[in-house]
């Protein structure tokens, strides 16, 4: 019996956010009949944990029993374990290296090259630098994707709008572009409660790293224009992350009763709290954690950036609003407030439109994918 090829998945550290989890979840469904998984870590991310307060997933990777690589690139342009990690995919005869975010990128194909490996690039998002002019700084990285897009035997995305970016803005050919819907484990997340069903103060939060451009300042503002004519209403921003205390004391200032729970272990448990969940971002792909409050049955208000409106069909699995607008997304939770049964009816839509978002047929989908790389 012939050896089963290796598929080794790149990414910067094994730190919590959604590529991590996606990364785990893709070795956990591997098709192990066929292929032998590995994962390889370019840096530790002690860095970033520290950062963003977030703790380390190493051994969830390490209950998985795969070959692991753990680096200590903490700089792009570091470059001693470089060697120590060719020797390692050398060693392991890996035959398709997955590339996900720049730096993992950028050794993936690197090494796919010298090692005459297949290359897969993984976007997670889309990115504001696909639109930069050559006067911009940020005109690099349009270049860097481009030229690593060209290598790639394959180019995933999340989706279908990302997709037609990547052929618009980079020039990828059609054909070589996937989009793979991401997917998580459903049940992890479902809510025994429907939203607006509990005699309590209606919720409304988001679970999100705190940085400007997932919108935080514009929650504040809207809640606190809420709140204004619903003092009874009560909000909640769950995680962590570099803008925290400006996002606090932003908040103090315009007289938003917020909670601020900081970074979170338990997702089930935020969302089982909440009866909207928000994501107003400024650029986003298709984030988990939109699809972690589809499976819980929240009533979703998104902005309309990047693959979320593909997910959220504006005033049938929740709401879409214009992205840096408090304005409209006050609106959005004032009609919902107003109009209970609408909100429910959303909710119970969102619930239904999660079944499309299984690990099982994103594991598959994957499968398919290494299937078709080889044989070319």
């Amino acid at each position: 019996m012939p050896s089963r090829p290796v598929v080794v998945h790149l990414i910067g550290s094994p730190v919590r956010g959604a590529p991590r989890l996606l990364v785990r979840d893709l070795l956990a469904t591997m098709d192990t009949s066929r292929y032998r998984p590995a994962v390889a870590f370019l840096r530790e991310g002690g860095e970033e944990r520290e950062r963003f307060d977030i703790e380390s997933m190493l051994d969830e990777f390490e209950a998985l029993r795969v070959p692991l690589f753990l680096g200590s690139m903490e700089r792009s342009w570091h470059v001693h374990d470089a060697g120590r990690l060719d020797r390692f995919l050398r060693d392991l005869g890996a035959r398709i290296l997955v590339g996900h975010l720049q730096r993992a990128d950028m050794w993936s194909c690197a090494l796919g090259w010298w090692g005459r490996a297949h290359y897969i690039r993984v976007f997670h998002g889309q990115y504001a630098h696909w639109s930069a002019r050559p006067t911009q700084p940020a005109f690099a990285l349009n270049v860097a994707d481009r030229l690593l897009a060209a290598r790639a035997d394959r180019v995933v995305c999340v989706s279908p709008e990302a997709k037609a970016l990547l052929t618009e803005k980079l020039g990828i050919p059609g054909p070589k572009v996937r989009w793979i819907r991401s997917g998580i484990d459903l049940d992890h997340y479902r809510v025994d409660t429907p939203p607006l069903a509990r005699e309590r103060p209606l919720t409304i939060g988001m679970v999100t790293r705190v940085i400007a451009e997932k919108g935080v300042r514009e929650f504040v503002d809207a809640i606190a224009a809420l709140q204004r004519d619903e003092p009874s209403l009560e909000a909640v921003i769950a995680g962590g992350g570099p803008d925290l205390d400006a996002c606090v004391a932003h908040a103090r200032s315009v007289g938003a009763a917020i909670e601020f729970l900081g970074h979170v272990t338990d997702v089930q448990s935020v969302l089982a709290r909440l009866d909207v969940f928000a994501l107003p971002s400024y650029d986003e792909g298709t984030p988990i954690s939109l699809i972690e409050a589809l499976a819980a049955g929240r009533i979703i208000v998104v902005s309309d950036v990047g693959g979320m409106p593909h997910v959220v069909d504006d005033a049938r699995n929740g709401l879409v609003v214009p992205a840096r607008d408090s304005v409209a997304l006050e609106a959005a939770f004032r009609r919902v407030v107003e109009d209970p049964d609408f909100g429910r009816r959303l909710a119970k839509a969102a619930l239904e439109d999660s079944n499309l978002y299984t690990v099982a047929q994103m594991g598959a989908e994957w499968n398919r994918l290494y299937a078709e790389v080889l044989a070319e």
